[in-house]
């Protein structure tokens, strides 16, 4: 890398939203085993909530921004009535690839003042869709959230370039074919020398990265998109809308439909494109 360039990263900050625990709308948020493919950060304005994991409780106190990372499986817990905000994020390979885990970072770390920008409506009013002032405002917090980490924590990319080119294109683009032939003549090598450069400095083979990618794409958009089944399993790559659930399935102990009405389905969020 050359003295002063960034480091290539696709943050994708898609839901910011604040509701009240325990109220009517939302009377409850105790819930076992919860566990999604992107971050969920979690700011309270009073205590009364919690998650675990791994036997460890953080609670969700106005002095802490509580950060759980992707596929990290949480239980929550509710006591009373609480004001609830929360976003949800992407940051793409390799950095949503982390070991599963929650932390707690001290709200004097985070520009908290941009969030309730954010979730305030903005000067000029409420409303779903966050203008551009509110959307910078919110990835400005977000994105500080991140940078609040410890430097160890983030995965390294590939240092081989060809492997490393490949990642990004399947993570930028799912929904594209990618078979084990093609991607091998397009590193330049044979599909051996790529299966174990691949599984050597990725952690798993070509085609589990290319369907963890769809997975997690597909995710997002039943969470975020009131699209049907059959275009989410075509717009990430499945043959069809049945190898599409039974993948899914197998990944996540519950078909498409039931994920996208659990209980605890965030709200859809429009942000400023």
């Amino acid at each position: 890398m050359a003295d002063g360039e960034l480091t290539a990263f696709q943050p994708d900050i898609w839901q910011c939203w604040h509701e009240t625990l325990g109220s009517v709308d939302r009377p409850t948020w105790d819930w076992e085993g919860l566990g999604y493919p992107y971050w969920r950060i979690y700011w309270n304005h009073h205590p009364g909530a919690s998650v675990s994991f791994n036997g460890a409780d953080y609670a969700l106190d106005p002095e802490f921004v509580v950060v759980v990372a992707p596929n990290t499986v949480v239980d929550h817990h509710l006591s009373g009535v609480v004001e609830h905000t929360y976003a949800h994020a992407t940051l793409g390979y390799p950095y949503d690839g982390v070991v599963p885990h929650v932390r707690r970072i001290p709200v004097e770390d985070v520009p908290i003042h941009l969030w309730l920008f954010a979730l305030r409506g903005g000067e000029d009013g409420g409303g779903e869709t966050l203008d551009f002032s509110q959307t910078l405002a919110a990835q400005a917090f977000v994105l500080s959230v991140f940078s609040a980490f410890p430097g160890g924590v983030w995965p390294k990319p590939a240092t081989d370039p060809a492997i490393h080119g490949l990642v990004r294109e399947i993570s930028r683009h799912p929904s594209r074919s990618f078979r084990t032939t093609d991607m091998a003549e397009r590193c330049g090598m044979s599909v051996n020398t790529l299966l174990r450069r691949f599984r050597e400095q990725i952690g798993r083979s070509p085609q589990q990265f290319v369907a963890d990618c769809r997975l997690q794409r597909a995710c997002v958009l039943l969470h975020r998109t009131s699209r049907s089944i059959e275009q989410i399993a075509e717009g990430c790559g499945f043959c069809d809308r049945y190898h599409f659930s039974k993948v899914f399935k197998r990944r996540y102990r519950c078909g498409p439909a039931a994920f996208r009405h659990q209980p605890f389905a965030p709200r859809l969020f429009r942000g400023t494109p």
